[in-house]
């Protein structure tokens, strides 16, 4: 095991929403690795960005960024594609003991504290230690420890003979007395898929703009979550797609102050259409059963509840 080492600060700035923390650090094999850590005022959570260069060896070799934080005792768990895995009780028998892939979170707890990471670039993950290839028969960590393996070159298939270049590779991180595997959720999916804006000229004289603050789709129960909303394939209407995240069979009412639903059905996951659903009040209501994920095909029409004219920028 060959640790980081030569460190130095490079600088610590403030910005008009937090710090910035420079560092600078080397390894075998790694000539520089650069860090770039943001200390939030207004949101509790670290962002961690490593930019590193990694020379090309054959020799056998794994790259990690250890996580080895302070909790005593931990449990460990992650998400997958559509719930939340514990590995030292939901793992089949037979399986890996050794390595997960984290789709968006990964978390360590115990009675009085918990952590959530999001690996933004580098899913796989190892608890307690490094991979060893031992395929242990049961999940005993070694440490607290969480490892983002973020490249390897025991694998001969499909894969080159070595791992070299430049990388970046983005971590962001919360703690809270008691981070739930549903809140866990919700802070993975924010923080690898944000939302993106686009900024859309206007034209001289008035333009209608939301209040100060503004949602454009609300659901009445903090079970599901919006996974995608996108334009159909076929150009009909868009597709909605919702996941219940806790477990437990739900009934959720989707509501916009700006859209209407006028029509809906009820799709599979190709978008092909199955049943209809009759939107009540421009609204929809569907039941959704535990971690099921539901596609629905809608067509909207425009409503202009809750806008305020403001004068257009020049």
């Amino acid at each position: 095991m060959h640790p980081a080492g030569n460190s130095s600060i490079r600088g610590i700035r403030r910005v008009p929403f937090g710090t910035i923390v420079n560092l600078e650090s080397s390894s075998v094999n790694t000539p520089w690795i650069q860090t770039e850590i943001t200390l939030y005022d207004s949101e509790k959570k670290i962002e961690i960005r490593y930019d590193l260069h990694k020379e090309r060896v054959l020799a056998r070799e794994s790259a990690y960024i250890a996580f080895p934080f302070d909790i005593a005792n931990p449990s460990f768990t992650y998400g997958n594609q559509s719930r939340w895995v514990n590995p030292a009780k939901d793992e089949l028998s037979g399986g890996s003991r050794e390595w997960y892939v984290a789709s968006h979170w990964t978390a360590i707890a115990n009675a009085d504290a918990s952590i959530a990471l999001v690996p933004i670039d580098a899913p796989l993950v190892s608890f307690g230690d490094l991979v060893r290839g031992n395929w242990p028969r049961e999940f005993q960590p070694k440490s607290s420890t969480i490892f983002s393996w973020m490249m390897n070159n025991y694998w001969g298939t499909n894969f080159p003979a070595w791992q070299g270049g430049d990388f970046t590779f983005r971590y962001v991180l919360t703690s809270s007395q008691n981070c739930s595997p549903v809140e866990a959720n919700r802070f993975g999916i924010q923080e690898s898929t944000p939302l993106e804006k686009t900024n859309v000229p206007q034209r001289a004289g008035t333009t209608q703009l939301p209040t100060d603050e503004a949602s454009l789709l609300q659901l009445n129960s903090p079970n599901a979550l919006v996974s995608t909303w996108k334009l159909a394939e076929d150009g009909d209407g868009t597709t909605l797609r919702l996941r219940e995240t806790t477990g437990s069979p739900s009934r959720v009412r989707i509501h916009s102050d700006y859209l209407k639903f006028a029509s809906a059905w009820l799709a599979s996951a190709l978008e092909d259409k199955i049943s209809e659903i009759q939107p009540t009040d421009g609204d929809l209501e569907i039941a959704l059963g535990p971690f099921q994920t539901v596609t629905l095909r809608v067509r909207t029409d425009r409503v202009s509840k809750r806008l305020r004219s403001f004068p257009a920028s020049p």
